[in-house]
């Protein structure tokens, strides 16, 4: 049903589009009617263009059409001029391709070099003038003088293939008077040519003659239409691609695209203007590498979409050797040297002729006959496009620039012609979707409102796991630095300085604390008050230990701690804030934590912490339970170290009883002595 639609709609639209074929027709006829424009001409039998009937102004481009001075494998430069020092001069029209010109009866090699040599008389000036010429792309290398004076060199000039250079460019040369004289009414005008890279050589097309600002308006207006088209033709590509895939074809539309950009891309290569515009330093053999593999691709991406089209009209016996012919061609155009493929150009030609009278003549027939909905709009489409590449090619044989990028035209024709028909297919499908989409949108807002609960409880289950995650590694982390320090007790000496001392390293190491200090509490019997003696530390300077070596009971936050038991948290503190006893000296950190060694017998010291960020909730958590684990490790050491001590002092005891027993034994037997010494004197 979609199919009769689309057809009988593109049959009402034939009359219609028939008639603007035809106003086209009558346009482009009146555009090539109009090609002849303001042209110079040199007298009869002379170099010279008399230019001085000409009223110049702002608008004025004179294209120089005539005959020049030709010196065939000479390079002539001014001063041999002066001297006469040059063979005579053959005459020859320009613009033109030195290979249609004969010398004695035969005709001139491609691969040669040769001077020009021209004279340009214009108008006498009554005020100063800023005139110019327009260099097209001279085949292939060139240096130009005008009245004795290097103005440019493109490329390197050599009478040898091994020195020359060749270089794709356009320049508008600005001619300026030579120091301290007036610009002269009379331009002498030499250019020295060498080619040995395309079949063609010399000035191929036109030199122009005017004001600079003429020259400038003409360049930049040429480029802006240039661009203009190319971006209506962009736009229209996009837009075409986008139909043709949603209504299913974007195979069929991917091969038209490619078709319409390469051929564009090859007609700005014609004229030039545009690819040196866009690509300023172009080698010369890429810039003919893209001249001929985009029409050779061209030609065939067309074919491919003709064959997607119409699969029933193609016949394997037609498809098949033209898709190969097509793809051995762009392959050797791709891999081969400018100097190999530009020679093949005849039989570029003739694959382009026959793919389009295969299409024409075999193919459209067929599916007009058949009823094909794209048949006659890419047959009119065709038509279009060989016209204006027709005119181009006019153009281009004259020598000349088109004033309209032509062929980029009739690719915009063709894309728009080939567009109708999918555009009503469109229309019917997005008509069909709109009837079937006020169907699902009561279904959809269902599924959204669904969605969105289970997106909210998702966000809750997410936001649960989250905290469940933190939280578990919170406690692996919390875990693994109480195994650490288990394992560090176990391993520690059991003296309780250096018990003392590793417990503490291994605990600011692992919770990232730059200060600490340890203190255990010691009962001075002189003083009846305890002692918070500093054991161990972690960052303190040896004026901070000998000042906070010993704190006393309810001195500073260390003192207090101990006393009452709690353990004491300040953050955010400045550094002009009140110095204060915390046992970590004078300068105090910006997060200060003071804890109470509670072991299993009660409070044995303190353990003061200073970081320089503040502390987390559970960094305090782990602190407080970790301080159990230090004080019952500290209070066993130390509890050892006093029954050591205990028993230390009951052998010395025991020694100095024993020693004064024996005092005690000696004095005795001095005593029983004395007593029978004086009985025997009785």
């Amino acid at each position: 049903m979609l199919q009769a639609e689309l057809v009988a709609a593109h049959w009402s639209i034939y009359g219609s589009v028939r008639h603007f074929a035809t106003r086209c027709l009558l346009l482009i006829t009146l555009l090539l009617a109009a090609m002849g424009g303001v042209c110079a001409s040199a007298e009869e039998g002379t170099a010279v263009f008399d230019l001085r009937r000409i009223q110049f102004d702002a608008r004025t481009v004179v294209p120089l059409r005539g005959q020049c001075e030709f010196y065939w494998r000479q390079f002539v430069n001014p001063l041999d001029f002066s001297r006469s020092t040059y063979h005579r001069p053959t005459l020859m029209p320009m613009p033109s391709s030195w290979t249609d010109y004969r010398i004695e009866g035969e005709p001139l090699s491609a691969s040669g070099y040769a001077t020009y040599r021209f004279f340009i008389v214009k108008p006498t000036d009554r005020r100063y003038v800023s005139y110019a010429l327009r260099i097209p792309t001279i085949y292939s290398n060139y240096k130009l003088w005008v009245n004795g004076e290097l103005y440019n060199e493109t490329g390197r000039v050599a009478n040898t293939p091994f020195s020359a250079k060749s270089a794709a460019s356009i320049k508008i040369l600005p001619i300026h008077p030579s120091a301290g004289r007036p610009l002269s009414d009379t331009l002498e005008v030499v250019l020295q040519v060498s080619n040995f890279d395309y079949p063609s050589a010399g000035i191929r097309h036109a030199i122009s003659f005017g004001y600079l600002e003429a020259l400038l308006n003409q360049e930049n207006n040429s480029t802006r239409i240039g661009f203009l088209a190319l971006g209506i033709l962009l736009l229209l590509i996009l837009l075409y691609s986008i139909m043709m895939h949603i209504a299913g074809q974007g195979r069929q539309g991917l091969w038209i695209i490619l078709c319409g950009l390469l051929f564009s891309l090859h007609v700005s290569t014609l004229n030039g203007n545009m690819l040196i515009e866009l690509l300023q330093s172009i080698p010369w053999s890429t810039f003919h590498t893209i001249r001929y593999f985009t029409v050779t691709t061209a030609g065939l991406t067309g074919f491919l979409f003709v064959r997607q089209s119409f699969p029933r009209e193609v016949k394997p016996w037609l498809s098949i050797p033209l898709i190969a012919l097509g793809i051995v061609l762009s392959i050797y155009v791709a891999i081969s040297s400018p100097r190999l493929y530009t020679y093949s150009k005849p039989l570029i030609t003739g694959y382009l002729a026959l793919v389009l009278v295969a299409t024409c003549a075999l193919i459209l027939p067929k599916a007009i006959r058949h009823r094909a909905p794209l048949a006659i709009p890419l047959l009119l489409g065709l038509l279009a496009v060989g016209i204006c590449f027709a005119v181009d090619s006019l153009y281009y044989a004259r020598g000349s620039e088109s004033a309209l990028p032509f062929t980029q035209i009739g690719v915009v024709v063709l894309i728009l012609l080939l567009s109708l028909p999918t555009g009503h297919r469109l229309a019917n499908i997005i008509r069909r979707q709109g009837s079937i989409r006020s169907a699902h949108e009561q279904e959809l807002e269902e599924v959204r409102e669904e969605r969105s609960k289970t997106q909210a409880r998702n966000r809750e289950l997410s936001s649960t796991l989250r905290q469940l995650k933190a939280q578990l590694e919170v406690q692996r982390w919390a875990d693994h630095g109480y195994s650490l320090l288990a394992h560090s007790v176990a391993q520690a000496p059991r003296e309780l300085h250096p018990l003392s001392q590793q417990l503490l390293t291994v605990y600011c190491q692992y919770a990232e604390v730059h200060v600490a200090a340890l203190y255990v509490a010691r009962y001075n019997a002189e003083t009846m008050q305890a002692e918070l003696i500093l054991t161990a530390h972690v960052g303190l300077t040896a004026a901070m230990r000998e000042r906070q070596g010993v704190v006393l009971e309810r001195e500073g936050l260390v003192g207090a701690c101990y006393a009452e038991n709690m353990p004491q948290h300040i953050a955010n503190l400045p550094e002009s804030f009140l110095e204060i006893s915390t046992g970590l000296g004078g300068s105090t950190p910006p997060a200060i934590l003071v804890l109470p060694l509670q072991a299993d017998a009660g409070v044995i010291g303190v353990l003061a912490l200073g970081r320089l960020t503040d502390f987390a909730k559970h960094e305090i958590a782990f602190a407080q339970r970790s301080s159990l684990i230090i004080a019952n490790a500290l209070m066993q050491a130390r509890n050892a170290e006093t029954n050591v001590q205990t028993l230390r002092e009951a052998l010395q005891a025991k020694e100095a009883l024993a020693q004064e027993k024996e005092l005690m034994q000696d004095r005795i037997l001095q005593l029983e002595a004395q007593l029978e010494e004086a009985c025997r004197h009785v």
